[in-house]
Order: C-alpha cells, then structure tokens, then sequence
C-alpha cells in the first residue's frame, strides 16, 4: 500500500534496478486513515480443542487478513518478555541486548538482529527432557542487522498507541525460526503447530490438519478474495526472498533467483504459475501453488505439507486442464521419478545383495568387516527421558544415536576391523542424532556450525557427547571412544544420501575417515515450517545453513575418497559393487595402510 509521494519516489529508486516487482494496489496512504475491526478468535493447541481466544485486527484495506501487535504476539505464542522502546512510529522490540527487532510503521521497514534467538524453543517451551547431548562451548561471528523494505512486497503494518500492528502470518515466518513452530491463520480460527522440533520432553497431540484446521480449504465453492490474494502471494514472495539459503539444490535451477527474487522468476520463466497463485478459484490457486512447490523442490526440504487424497485432488482437475501448468508440473515429476527410480535402485540391490533394509547390522567373518547402515537420523526425546530420568532401557529400536552406538560395540565383540556406515539410503532426519553419531567417531565432541544465510553470521555449537551413557560427559566418555579408533571406518554414499545424510559424511570426511562410493545428494539447509495467510501448510529450506568445522558450504554434496560407479557395462545401473563386502574390505584395508 502506498504511503506518500515521497515515499513513493523512494521506494521507485529502491526497485528501479530490478527486473520485476510486486506492483501494489490500495488507495493512496495521503487519504487512508487507519479503520479495523477487532474479532475474537479460536486458538487450537491440539486438534479438536479450543485453547483459548485472542483478538485480532482487521483492516479496512485488507479485510480478510488478521493483524495482531507485536508484543502480543510473543507474550501468547512463545511467553517471551520483550522490552518496548518506540520511536514516534517505529517500535523496537528486543528480547536482549543482542536480539531485537525494530518496525517502522510509517516506511514500512523491518529490521531483524539475530533472528535465531526469536524461534529458539528453550525460550517458550518448559521441558524437563534430557538428550545425550550436552553444550559446552560456542563460537560465533559477528552478525549484519536485516534491513527490509515490506513496502517492497506491499505489505503494510500499522502503528497503534502502545503496539506496532502486523499481520499474524508474517511474525509466525520470522518467528517460527527453525524449529518447525508455526502459528497460522485458516480463515476461521488461529492453530499453533508445531511439528515436535519444539515440544522435546511434552506430551502433547501433533496432529493439526484435522477437520477443524481443513474444512476452510476445501471449500471450493466461496471465491477467494483479492485482498487475501493479494497478501498470500506477497508473503509467498517475502518468505522465498529472505527467509530461504543456499539455491543449489532447486529443481528449477537458479534462475537468478537471488537476483530477481520470486515474483521476478516467476514473471520471467514461469509466469502461469504466477497466473494461478493469483486466482479467485482455489482449486486454480492449490494448483499453481503445488506447481511452485515442485519448481523450487531442492531434494526434500521444500514441499506442501497437506497432501491428503482429497487435497491433491481438488487442484489435479485445474492441472489436467492448464497444458502449460501441466508441462511445467510433469517436468518436475520426470526429473523426481527419475532420481526416485535410482534410490529405489539402490535399495533393491541392497535387499538382494544384503537381504536387508532400514536399520541393519552384517558382520563378514571372511573380510572382518561390519556392515552398519541406516535410512534416517531419528530422535527420541522422550525415550531418552525415560531413560535418563526415570531408570528406562536405551532407547536402541526407537533412536539413531542408541542404535549405532550399540552396533558399534558389537563390531568390536565381532572382531572387525573394518566398519562400514552404509549411508547410501539415507535421506536425513533429525540434527542432534546426527551431533551423537558423529561424537562416537570424533572422540566425544561434536562441532555443529550454522551459517545464517539472514543475518549473515556462522554458529558454531561445540558439544559434548555422553557415550558412556552415565549421564554426564566428562573424560570417560573421550576415553571411550578410543576403542573405535582400532576399526578401520569407511562411510558408503550415493546421491540419494541427503541434508544430515550429506553432512555427515562430509563430517567425517573433513575428520580424516574415508568416503566410498557416489557423490552425496547434497542439501545443507535446516527445514522451515510455513504457513501462507490462508492455511496452506508447507516446508522449505530455511536461513540456516549446516556447514563444516571449518565453516565450508556443504550444499552441494562431498565427493568420495574411492569412487564406485553406479553403472554397469552395458550402461544400466548396477549397485551390486557398494554392497561388496569383499571389495570394499580390500579398499579400506589398504586406504589405512598407507
């Protein structure tokens, strides 16, 4: 919405070099006055259950979209205590000294410092949960305030006496960080979900795309209304321009993506989705909405999160009848079924050649080599409290860490000398049971570092790891570890292995162990939950960016140290080499002989 000519001049001077920008429409702001109506509305905490009810603001520009103040936003959603100190119509609004952030109502201009301390779950969350993890150090670099225009992006916030006024959906995307919270809007009721990345040590019902949280979406019937059309495309936009990492990894390519921001690329390579995204009709709307969803697919991180069979099928008529969408759709789902053929590929060799899947643990007398593989990094969090808290069993059939840890004993008892980590269906999971696997290999420390695409900093979180399962870490746990040093350790890898299951191995790669086999998929950035202004759920990569120790970008995968080809000589895939303990033991016996 347009504030004043001057205003108007300088955000003109801002866009003039882009290729495209979000043209806004409303009235002049020399003749709007600030007119809203206050509604009281439904919280569900779990599925099916009113928690509570807030009032949210609905202005007269956009109607349909549900503003909420600042403080009152993190006083009911993540209990923070912020300090208020306004500045004629900009407020700031700080957590501490060194996180904060400021609006300004009149330019529309958001800064953010240190957006990660706004989606920690320690600060909102009350849990007793204990892990085998234990923080005992940090390393970080100095950080770069975020300074956005919104009017960029057509978004307006407002000022009221005591509050800075903004829409409910755009603090659930700056503060649901991470952690996989999200507050979201809809159209009747207001739903906090979170996908357990906050709740460790809670027991408490996930399930939040129920009858109550659906029923709005699959309305069909009632058209959508240009202001919330309007909204949700350029919050679409606002979320992929500044909240997102690295771009290696999309289906589509970069297509100056970093230059052009989402509403350039669309306009410029694919302007029927943008068609669709701006549709009246939903059923138009989810289709091009999934369609976008398939173009900036990087491997797994982003995707739409409702999926139901009746979902998919009120926009797969709008699809089936759009050719162009079509193509744009049908391109992508050629290129994902062909990687999906090849991992299928590799599990199938894997079960013929092994006769196993998942978890597993093969010991090769002949070779003296063990075979340890797994499909996902799980945690169990109240598994471990379970066991550490109240006298419990190890949670081995329920958590990675306690599983590898286990077979890696067994190996020893075996008599190995080799021990391979079988890598090659991995497709990620949890970050801090990949932290304890890798302390096992790393002498019971593990350097987790985040580089902050956002705010421009690296993190580095230094943790100690209890091996020994006492529940401290201390110098037993470090002298444990010293056993495994006797095996001669290889990681087993493919492009299929993704996110944790790339960063791992590069990892133990940059901690001297050997990587056999193919190139990893890559994918480097932590997963973001996200809600658009009408409730359609979805994920994407978010600002934080998994790295080495040394901080090197990591997304676009780790080339192995012995190289097995995925091809056999006539051409076709033939993985029956990386299942070869025979080959595989005389590689690694040799790679630590020298």
């Amino acid at each position: 919405m347009k504030k004043t000519i001057l205003n108007i001049i300088l955000c003109f001077t801002l866009l003039f070099s882009l290729t495209a920008f979000i043209a806004c429409g409303g009235e002049d702001q020399e003749t709007y006055v600030d007119q809203y109506t206050v509604k009281q509305v439904d919280v569900y905490r779990e599925a099916g259950k009113v928690d509570k009810t807030i009032p949210l603001r609905f202005y007269s520009e956009t109607p349909n979209v549900p503003y909420i103040g600042v403080d009152q936003y993190f006083s009911e959603f993540f209990k923070f205590d912020l300090a208020i100190s306004k500045n004629g119509d900009s407020i700031k609004y700080a957590l501490s000294d060194d996180a904060y952030m400021i609006f300004d109502a009149k330019q529309d201009i958001l800064t953010v410092y240190n957006i990660d301390a706004f989606s920690e779950a320690e600060f909102f969350v009350s849990s007793t949960s204990k892990l085998f993890t234990e923080k005992i150090g940090k390393i970080s670099t100095p950080m770069s305030e975020k300074v956005i225009s919104l009017h960029n992006y057509c978004i307006d916030i407002h000022s009221g006496s005591e509050e800075v006024y903004v829409p409910l959906t755009l603090l659930s995307s700056l503060a649901g960080g991470v952690e996989q919270y999200n507050v979201a809007y809809n159209g009747n009721a207001v739903f906090t979900l979170d996908n357990g990345g906050s709740a460790y040590g809670e027991k408490r019902d996930h399930v939040y795309f129920g009858d109550d949280y659906l029923s709005p979406l699959y309305d069909t019937e009632t058209k959508r209304p240009a202001d919330l059309i309007e909204y949700t495309y350029n919050q679409l936009c606002f979320n992929f321009d500044n909240l997102r990492g690295y771009t290696v990894q999309l289906f589509m390519g970069d297509n100056n993506l970093l230059s052009l921001g989402l509403n350039g690329a669309l306009e410029r390579f694919y302007p029927e989705i943008k068609a669709a995204l701006l549709s009246p009709d939903k059923a138009e709307y989810y289709a091009g909405f999934n369609t976008l969803m398939a173009v900036l697919y990087d491997g797994g991180h982003t995707a739409s999160l409702i999926n139901s069979e009746s979902f998919m099928s009120l926009f797969m008529n709008k699809l089936v009848n759009n050719p162009t969408l079509l193509g744009v759709y049908r391109e992508f789902l050629n290129v994902n079924t062909a990687k999906t053929l090849k991992a299928q590929k590799f599990s199938m060799t894997k079960n013929a050649a092994l006769g196993v899947s998942g978890n597993y643990y093969l010991y090769d007398e002949a070779t003296k080599t063990a075979f340890l593989g797994f499909d996902s990094f799980v945690l169990s969090p109240l598994s471990w409290d379970e066991y550490y808290l109240r006298g419990g069993e190890v949670p081995i059939d329920q958590d990675t860490y306690a599983y590898i840890r286990s077979k890696l004993y067994q190996a020893l008892s075996d008599g190995a000398e080799n021990l391979v980590l079988d890598l090659t269906t991995n497709g990620g999971g949890m970050a801090e049971a990949l932290i304890g696997i890798f302390g096992l290999f790393n002498g019971g420390k593990a350097t987790y570092a985040n580089y902050n695409t956002f705010n421009k900093s690296m993190v580095s979180d230094i943790s100690g790891i209890d091996i020994d399962l006492d529940g401290d870490f201390d110098d037993d746990d470090i002298s444990e570890t010293e056993k495994f040093k006797a095996l001669n350790i290889g990681v087993l890898t493919s492009s299929y292995a993704f996110s944790c299951g790339n960063l791992l191995p590069c990892l133990l790669k940059e901690a001297g162990y050997k990587i056999i086999g193919e190139k990893t998929g890559g994918g480097s950035c932590t997963i973001k939950l996200e809600t658009t202004a009408d409730g359609l759920v979805y994920v994407h990569s978010s600002y934080d960016c998994i790295a080495t120790n040394k901080g090197e970008n990591v997304d676009s995968g780790v080339e192995p140290d012995f190289e097995i080809s995925v091809y056999g000589e006539d051409g076709n895939f033939d993985m029956t080499k990386f299942y070869d303990f025979a080959y595989i033991a005389e590689y690694l016996s040799t790679a630590y002989s020298e």
